[in-house]
């Protein structure tokens, strides 16, 4: 017989739940790599996105996006002043050409604790189709 005000049920399985990660530090995260670096964009309390500075940029932001789908990435075509490449696991580089601006959006299949590391691992990746531009 279930207890008074009870629903009989019992307490809820237990589940298992990711940890959680360290917060966010008031000066933000970045990381180094050896051709570039990653910042965690301000308000994005999931650490997926990213602002990626490149060591040795290219003449023409615009040379990124083609060089990326030579190594595998697919292009997007969805506004003219931004042009996009998907890795085959699910990240995003946007880059403004008029600015140089880089942005890495790390996949939401990878776990929270590892989205620093994994944009680092793109950067490095689009420092590397940089230099063949």
């Amino acid at each position: 017989m279930p207890e008074p005000g009870g629903s009989g049920r019992g307490p809820p399985p237990p589940q298992d739940l990711d940890p959680v990660p360290a917060p966010i530090p008031p000066g933000g995260v970045v990381l180094e790599g050896e051709r570039a670096r990653v910042e965690l964009e301000s308000g994005c309390f999931e650490r997926l996105n990213w602002r990626c500075t490149l060591r040795a940029p290219p003449e023409a932001a615009a040379g990124i996006v083609p060089a990326l789908v030579a190594r595998g990435y697919t292009e997007v075509k969805r506004v003219p002043q931004v042009l996009e490449a998907f890795h085959p696991e699910g990240h995003r580089v946007a880059v403004v050409p008029s600015t140089g601006r880089i942005q890495i959006r790390v996949s939401l299949k990878v776990e929270e604790a590892r989205r620093g590391e994994v944009a680092l691992e793109v950067a490095e990746e689009v420092a590397g189709a940089a230099g063949e531009t």
